[in-house]
Order: structure tokens, then C-alpha cells, then sequence
């Protein structure tokens, strides 16, 4: 009991003034819902009830005990305090979630985390109940505070001395949440602001450096991955690259023939078929050819359009030779992968068009198995045995430039695994 009136005075004065983040704990931003689920958007009414829920990571080495508070005032003096603990092992995330009763109208209802080997400080900004903000308190890079920094301004400009940027973000309110994608530099680091209740907002941040490092290679079995988001290798989209920078650490850029027949569009690359010239398509670099002619291979990617026409096959990507193509059927909305002896569509896994266009496409190659996968967004839609033949992809072309072939895929991403990832693997792929 003495504990918890502690807390409760406390967390009085934490509400208050709010203290910086924990450095061996993450957190999710707060919700506040009700009994459902839903988010609380109204204020409550007497006797009703609404849960204050956080996610927590332990990124430290040992084990955190992490203490949801909640607290609700009346005219500036606090009238109840409510209180969840848990147990987080090092490494693990665990949800926590603390039941608020609401006993008179017009509270102020504001949540905070404590950890438990030192209560005397918040681990987050004060999370504040019906808090519609996308204000950042602060933002911090390799530990050092953006200097300038408003709210009014969303664009920043910063040269390090360093091949890194470590860029963190605090919120002014709890319930605020961020999300920070760690680029490799020179590069633009954007940070996307999402208050409570839907309202967005990015900041980027142009970091240059005196100190230049190669691109690491982040996963030794991934030889290519691309991203349209992300065509330039600094985190932005340019429309007229003429390079599709690989972001795997390996260099395996692809150079793009940009012309009527290929060219960047709002959400990806748009290539099409049926040129009967060579030199209007863009080729995947050769480790590419190798590992997929290796018979042990996965290659993945996302379309954001497929546009067949009649008596026509449209293809996503093929080998000049013919003895490689992922492609979609004359006059039908089935696709196909035709790959080594597999001379019928029968033989040739295949997933329509809908289903190819609902997520991440994943085509696993597997000789030890035997077998030829197709997966959509993790899921095994289409299998079947892998055929071997002596006629190997003389090269991976986007789209198919043979005459037969048309239409149009707009490619969002390519990533190609040198090896055949399992089940398991892919439904948590990169």
C-alpha cells in the first residue's frame, strides 16, 4: 500500500513535467481504449471504463519489470491512481494494459511508464488521454540534439563527422506514435509523426557526412533488394533514375534502359513487353542469373499493376532464351512460373492475378526438395516439381522484350535470395 501512494505521488509530478526515455527500454505510443477495444475519442462519462495499454521492448541484457501508471484528475489534484506491472525478459516484448474507472465527469486522465529498478524517473512523455498531437518535444542524432529544431519546420539539413546517424525522436505527448527508418548514408532520414487519432506528418532530415562507408550487407543470402521508395539508395524516389540502386550491400545495381517501354511511375517501375529489341529492356545483374540457374534460389517482389492485352502474354521477368519467365497467361488472369523442364503449364506453378497483386510474391526454387513454391504474402498457394533441363537463363530481363509477349507490370520491389528460404523464413522475410 505505501508503495503504491509512492507511486501515486510520483507519478503527480511526473505527469507534470515528463522525463526522457528509457535507454534500455522501447515503447510503443499509448492508447487509450475501452472495454471493446476501441479507441476512446470522446470523454468518458461516470462509470465508465478505459484501459490505458503500451507495448514494451527489452533491449537491455537482463530482466525489466516495467510499471504502467494512470492517473486522473479533477481541477489539477489527482483523485485516483491506477497501476499494472509486468515482467519483461531480456529481449522480449510484452504488452501492458491498465484498467482506468472513471468515477465523475470532466477527469483528466494521464498515463506514464516507470521502470522499476529506478521509479524515479518516467521511461515517456506524459501520454494524455483524448491528446490529438504530432508535436516532437526533441530529436536527438548520435546522441546529440537536432539544434533548430521547431514544429513549425518540417525539413533539416545536417553534415556528421560519423558513416552512421542514429536518430531518435521524443514526442510531446505519450499517445503520439513515431516510426524511424534507419538509412544507410549520405542519406534523408524521415521521421513519420502519428498523433492519436490518425493526424500525420514527416520530417526528413538530409544527413550528409566527412566520412563515407560502403552500404553494409545486412543479410549475407540477400544478393539484391530494391525498393521503388527507395530507387536512389538515399531514401528517396527519383522518377528519372537511370539506376535502380541495390540496397543489399552487395552493389548489385540494375541499370535501366528508360524509354517508351520502361519508366518510373508514381508507385514503382513500369516495364513492358513485346519491344522484339533487346536494347529497349534492363537487364538484373548477373549474380542474379547465377542463383537462380543454381536451382537453389528465392526471388521476391511486389507488383503494384498488371496490364495485360488481348492474345498477348504479359511478363514480369524473363530470360532471352525463354527457359526463365514469370509471366500471366494469354486471355487469362493466371500466372506462371516456367522455369527449367517445365514444358506445360501444368507443370508450372500458379497464382492469379489478384492474388499476385494482394502483397509480397515469393517463388522458391529449391532443388534439395525438388520443388518449385509460390507464396503470397507467406502463404503456399502453388508448388510443384522442379524439373531440371541443361537449357540455363542466358540472362534475367524485366518484363520480355520476345515478340508474343505485351503489356505492361508496374514492379514496385525485387529481392533475390541466393539460397531457398523455408516456410518459416518466408512468412517473416525481409
Amino acid at each position: 500500500m505505501k508503495r503504491i501512494i509512492f507511486i501515486a505521488v510520483l507519478f503527480a509530478t511526473l505527469a507534470v513535467c515528463g522525463i526522457a526515455n528509457a535507454d534500455d527500454l522501447e515503447f510503443s505510443n499509448v492508447k487509450f481504449v475501452n472495454e471493446s477495444g476501441v479507441l476512446v475519442q470522446n470523454s468518458p462519462k461516470a462509470g465508465d471504463d478505459v484501459y490505458a495499454t503500451v507495448t514494451v521492448k527489452n533491449i537491455s541484457e537482463e530482466e525489466k519489470r516495467v510499471f504502467l501508471v494512470a492517473g486522473c484528475y479533477k481541477e489539477g489534484i489527482m483523485t485516483d491512481v491506477f497501476t499494472s506491472k509486468v515482467v519483461v525478459d531480456a529481449g522480449e516484448s510484452k504488452p501492458i494494459s491498465t484498467k482506468i474507472d472513471i468515477n465523475s465527469e470532466g477527469l483528466k486522465v494521464v498515463a506514464n511508464c516507470l521502470d522499476f529498478s529506478d521509479i524515479t524517473r518516467a521511461c515517456i512523455k506524459p501520454a494524455n488521454l483524448l491528446a490529438n498531437s504530432t508535436d516532437i518535444a526533441y530529436i536527438t542524432i548520435n546522441g546529440k540534439r537536432l539544434e533548430g529544431y521547431s514544429n513549425s519546420e518540417n525539413s533539416y539539413s545536417i553534415k556528421l563527422n560519423t558513416p552512421t546517424a542514429d536518430v531518435k525522436a521524443v514526442a510531446k505527448d505519450g499517445t503520439t506514435a513515431i516510426n524511424i527508418k534507419k538509412i544507410h548514408i549520405p542519406g534523408i532520414v524521415k521521421i513519420d509523426v502519428t498523433s492519436q487519432f490518425g493526424n500525420k506528418r514527416t520530417i526528413t532530415i538530409d544527413c550528409s557526412t566527412t566520412n563515407p562507408q560502403p552500404r553494409p550487407i545486412e543479410n549475407v543470402n540477400v544478393i539484391l533488394r530494391t525498393d521503388y521508395n527507395d530507387n536512389t539508395g538515399l531514401n528517396k524516389f527519383d522518377n528519372e533514375a537511370k539506376t535502380w540502386t541495390d540496397l543489399s550491400g552487395y552493389g548489385n545495381d540494375i541499370p535501366l534502359a528508360i524509354n517508351s517501354y520502361n519508366s518510373w511511375v508514381s508507385n514503382g517501375l513500369n516495364v513492358t513487353g513485346g519491344s522484339e529489341n533487346s536494347e529497349t529492356s534492363s537487364y538484373l545483374p548477373q549474380p542474379v542469373s547465377d542463383a537462380i540457374n543454381s536451382y537453389n534460389c528465392t526471388i521476391q517482389f511486389e507488383l503494384a499493376n498488371i496490364s495485360a492485352v488481348k492474345d498477348k502474354k504479359c511478363a514480369i521477368m524473363s530470360s532471352p532464351n525463354e527457359s526463365f519467365v514469370i509471366y500471366q497467361e494469354q486471355n487469362t488472369t493466371s500466372l506462371y512460373l516456367k522455369w527449367g523442364g517445365a514444358a506445360l503449364t501444368s507443370w508450372r506453378p500458379t497464382v492469379t492475378a489478384q492474388q499476385a497483386l494482394s502483397g509480397v510474391n515469393t517463388i522458391v526454387i529449391d532443388n534439395k526438395a525438388s520443388l518449385m513454391s509460390w507464396y503470397v504474402n507467406g502463404t503456399l498457394l502453388s508448388s510443384k516439381e522442379l524439373k531440371s533441363t541443361s537449357s540455363l537463363a542466358d540472362g534475367i530481363a524485366l518484363s520480355d522484350y520476345a515478340k508474343g509477349y505485351g503489356g505492361s507490370v508496374t514492379l514496385k520491389s525485387i529481392t533475390i535470395y541466393d539460397r531457398a528460404l523455408s516456410a518459416s523464413e518466408i512468412g517473416v522475410a525481409e
